[in-house]
């Protein structure tokens, strides 16, 4: 009995330990990664493989700024906390210069990040204090951008808690940090925090203004996760002023936008707003239904108040369906959520339903005491005239209960007596029309199944003439791919040429327009890395001849030097493009060098030329750049002689080929070039490791910039180490 025990206790405790990433590579405790988005996990993986790889703290650092941009909140949060732990650490014993720049960041980001996953839970005391400790590092560093955020979020704090004017004020001096600093995305904040408070204010024209220059901003700037909030405040102006129509369209646009992003507040957010315009329509099935899915979205995320502003409106909506009891137990829910909130506004609202639902229950003792404890949380925060209106309520309370359930009698029994006598009418007629109903239904079925049947079959025929020509399309660029392979050099005759190399080579499609090529003679080895111009098929077809020209220029014409093969092969390609009716302009970007070595030294004489390409090599781990003529390899205007470079190398020196299209890639957080200068401080970042351990981290920055973006253009880079 005790070896089945213990078999059971570990299957329990390995089979409930598995659903965590490991906590030594992952750095944090409970990282649930069947839980997070595919975007999130490629991101993470990414991001940790680097920070394991890095060797100092700022590369670190910055990798833990970086994974606080995940979108689940509860992964984010505990990278978040990480960050601002050692962050600390690295402070307490990093020099005065870097104390004042990169570190004073990284700790004013972290402060920040804690302010908004407080607020996202309510917890303002909190939000509040890491506010406060953020503004000293951001002033610290210079960061003009991050203090506005801060007086941004230091609005938003006052406006919650009631003090409306006091939060415009804060929002205003974001504003004038943002705009002397000429940061869009900083204006587009305040903007809409002010249009916020303007409708606090019922100021719908001025609030209006605001939140729609936001997102003009945003659309813009093309930052889409900012625009779901935008339409959401507009949506909220549009009700509150009366405009039940553009209400809902600006809250449809929010959720549309939200469900995009993967952004469940803003999903909750938008799903509550849409079922207040049901409600208001008494659609209450599809109020019900936005509700209930707002609550699951606020509970997954933990925000008390979102779920206690949905159970109010449940309870509204069961109220004015006739169901009380069903009302009382949301309206009892958000109350005891709005009691540990402590929030004025929330208290206010879930005192009010639950004086509105007991009423309606008949608990008239219950009723008046929630109705006194309402007014008197309305008093601490409103006028003097609704402190009045609240007293006479109260004292003519009991009086008005009594006329109330009299006259709710003789109506029941008035709507008894009316329905009694339409009964036998409304039932005959209802039958009635539901018979034609039902016929005129069966008809249009019946219609609607042979027409049907009719559009399945074209569309079948239509699918299967589909499907068979781009069979028929791809068996043919399959087939070029194999031809194209055939004038690439073998893995073999590298390895045996270059031992010590790399190709890192990446068509944007099946075939490519970029291609490398090989010639060994002797001592001297040659080889190329070429863009041909277009890429897929048409790139392809430019490649081979490129290639069978360079082939000529060296085996017909025995030529070695790599400018006068440049030149050769410019005048073949022309001699073949000329056959056409068109003018073909057609041809090719290179770089090609000549590696020469001798037996009596370990020095290795080097030549290259280049066609807009250039030369990038390391000499003593110095970084040096070869620059190249400026023309193709084709027609152009006033054609001139390649230059040849000559230089020479010893042992641990290395060069690099390549094309365009790795720094011409699209990807990061804002969708930009990686450029020549990122990919040059890569090169020379992991100028120690070996060649096929550069090929590797190229790769995978490659495909971490490039997220879920396409490839834009054909990738080919040769890395020799001499």
């Amino acid at each position: 009995m005790k070896k089945i025990s213990l078999l059971l206790f570990l299957l329990c405790y390995f089979g409930g330990f598995s659903q965590y990433a490991d906590k030594k590579y992952y750095l944090v405790d409970s990282i649930e990664l069947s839980l997070l988005d595919k975007e999130d996990k490629n991101t993470l993986d990414s991001l940790i493989t680097i920070y394991h790889q890095a060797k100092t703290d700022s590369v670190k650092l910055i990798t833990l700024d970086r994974l606080t941009h995940l979108n689940d909140f509860n992964t984010w949060v505990k990278y978040n906390f990480l960050l601002l732990t050692e962050t600390k650490k690295v402070l307490a014993k990093s020099s005065a210069n870097l104390k004042n720049k990169f570190l004073n960041q990284r700790l004013g980001n972290a402060f920040y990040n804690m302010n908004y996953s407080y607020s996202m839970t309510n917890n303002e005391d909190s939000a509040y204090k890491y506010l406060g400790l953020s503004i000293e590092p951001f002033r610290k560093c210079g960061d003009q951008k991050g203090l506005a955020d801060v007086y941004n979020a230091l609005g938003i704090y006052y406006s919650r808690i009631g003090k409306i004017v006091e939060g415009l004020k804060w929002y205003q001096k974001a504003l004038a940090i943002s705009e002397s600093v000429h940061d869009k995305g900083g204006i587009a904040r305040s903007y809409i925090s002010i249009g916020v408070s303007y409708r606090d204010l019922n100021q719908w024209d001025k609030a209006l203004e605001y939140c729609t220059k936001a997102l003009k901003i945003w659309q813009e700037a093309g930052t889409k996760e900012d625009l779901p909030e935008g339409w959401n405040q507009i949506g909220i102006i549009y009700k509150w002023s009366g405009d039940t129509v553009n209400a809902k369209k600006a809250y449809e646009k929010s959720l549309a936008l939200s469900e995009d992003l993967k952004d469940e507040f803003a999903i909750a957010t938008a799903k509550l707003n849409l079922g207040i315009i049901y409600q208001d329509k008494k659609d209450y099935e599809h109020a019900v239904k936005n509700y209930n899915e707002s609550l699951r979205g606020f509970e997954k995320i933990k925000s008390p108040n979102g779920m206690a502003f949905v159970l109010n409106s449940l309870a509204l909506v069961y109220n004015q369906k006739g169901d009380h009891a069903k009302a009382l137990q949301y309206a009892l829910r958000a109350y005891d959520l709005a009691k540990q909130m402590d929030y004025p506004e929330t208290l206010i609202n879930g005192s009010q339903m639950l004086f509105e639902t007991y009423e309606k229950l008949g608990k008239y003792k219950e009723a008046f005491q929630m109705q006194r404890y309402h007014f008197t949380l309305k008093d601490s925060i409103n006028n003097v005239e609704t402190q009045k209106k609240a007293l006479k309520t109260q004292l003519d309370f009991d009086n008005e209960k009594n006329v109330l359930s009299i006259k709710k009698e003789q109506e029941a029994k008035n709507l008894v007596a009316a329905q009694e006598k339409k009964q036998h009418m409304l039932i005959i007629a209802f039958v009635c029309f539901g018979l034609i109903i039902l016929v005129i239904f069966f008809l249009l079925l019946l219609k609607r199944f042979r027409i049907n049947k009719k559009q399945k079959l074209i569309i079948e025929e239509q699918n299967h003439l589909v499907t068979e020509k781009n069979r028929e399309i791809l068996d043919s660029i399959t087939y070029a791919k194999r031809l194209q392979k055939a004038i690439l050099p073998s893995p073999y005759e590298i390895r045996e040429a270059l031992p010590s190399s790399f190709i890192l080579y990446k068509p944007k499609d099946i075939v490519a327009g970029d291609f490398y090529w090989m010639h060994k003679s002797g001592n001297t080895v040659l080889v190329a890395v070429a863009d041909s111009t277009g890429h897929g098929v048409p790139g392809a077809l430019v490649s081979v001849v490129c290639s069978n020209a360079l082939n000529r220029s060296v085996n017909e014409f025995a030529l070695s030097d790599p400018g006068k093969i440049l030149d050769k092969t410019r005048e073949l390609v022309l001699q073949t493009f000329e056959k056409s009716d068109e003018d073909v302009k057609d041809g090719m970007d290179i770089s090609l060098v000549s590696i020469t070595s001798t037996n009596a030294s370990a020095t290795k004489n080097i030549k290259w030329a280049g066609a807009n390409n250039p030369l990038w090599y390391f000499k003593d781990n110095e970084f040096y750049e070869v620059k190249p003529d400026k023309q193709s390899v084709g027609k152009t205007d006033n054609p001139k002689p390649f230059t040849t470079h000559s230089l020479e190398l010893t042992n641990d020196d290395g060069l690099y080929l390549f094309t365009d299209g790795y720094p011409d890639q699209f990807g990061g957080p804002k969708g930009k070039k990686f450029m020549y200068k990122q990919l040059m401080d890569l090169l020379i970042d992991s100028r120690q490791k070996s060649m096929q351990e550069q090929a590797k981290i190229l790769e995978q920055s490659l495909n971490y910039w490039t997220g879920n973006l396409e490839q834009v253009d054909d990738i080919c880079i040769i890395g020799i180490s001499i």
